[in-house]
């Protein structure tokens, strides 16, 4: 009895090659997979919360308070992570010439679901407290509690920092 060794690594061969086709294929899939919940989540801030916080910034801005609006939609190929956007109150200038930034209101998508948090300082970038999710379409009350949170924290921060001689005084 002779043993095909041809033969044997000819299927042994084709087995590893389906198998990493197979993968390919899986793969794919679920890249596209993340590109649909991606431009979904996309949508859905663009769509909800994006309108509610330039109507929000013009409020502010009409009252002397400048806002900072930031979009953090390049998330392909990066686990975890899913497009979101924040919302912070910008204040007068720091003695050491950095611009005063008031803590962030952060609003996240899956792409069905929106989810808020804020911060509590300045420097966080990411939310300490989350305030919940809601449905695209209602979550309007949401979004208005966190830019609310955003503009109350602003002003702790700024009394903060003005007690501590950080801002620089009005010319």
């Amino acid at each position: 009895m002779s043993v095909d060794f041809e033969d044997m690594v000819s299927k042994a061969k084709a087995a590893h090659e389906a198998q990493i086709a197979q993968q390919d294929r899986q793969d794919a899939a679920q890249r596209d997979e993340k590109g649909r919940i991606v431009d979904a989540a996309i949508a859905v801030l663009t769509a909800d919360v994006l309108p509610l916080l330039e109507k929000a910034a013009a409020a502010f801005r009409q009252n002397g308070i400048e806002t900072k609006i930031t979009k953090d939609f390049e998330v392909q190929g990066i686990a975890g992570k899913t497009p979101s956007m924040t919302f912070r109150c910008i204040g007068p200038l720091r003695a050491d010439g950095w611009q005063f930034e008031g803590p962030a209101a952060f609003f996240t998508s899956n792409g069905s679901v929106i989810t808020v948090g804020v911060a509590k300082e300045t420097y966080d970038r990411e939310p300490r407290e989350q305030l919940g999710s809601g449905s695209p379409g209602q979550s309007e009350a949401l979004i208005t509690q966190a830019v609310r949170s955003a503009l109350e924290a602003y002003f702790v921060q700024l009394n903060k920092y003005r007690s501590i001689g950080v801002l620089r005084p009005p010319t």
